[in-house]
């Protein structure tokens, strides 16, 4: 799974130079062992980028479902205003 990741995240921001990305593997120390928790996938973007197309972060979420995680989306942009139809 962590190498699948890594691939898919360096994907995602191989084609935006102004785009960073890191994975890191979230765990937590127990009494006997180590456990694991699950991944943090960060993507930035420079303030001046042009604007990014999520379908590749829209395939890895996909992804993630099919295979039994259960995503979360933080963004700092502020969310579109809904469309009312007429």
């Amino acid at each position: 799974m962590e190498r699948w990741l890594n691939e898919e995240v360096t994907r995602i921001y191989d084609g935006v130079p102004e785009m960073t990305g890191c994975l890191w593997r979230l765990s937590r120390e127990g009494i006997d062992d180590e456990t694991g928790v699950g991944w943090q996938i960060e993507l930035c973007m420079a303030s001046s980028a042009s604007p990014f197309d999520h379908k590749g972060l829209t395939e890895l979420l996909r992804d993630l479902r099919l295979v039994g995680v259960e995503p979360s989306v933080l963004s700092e942009e502020a969310p579109s205003a809904p469309t009312v139809a007429r």
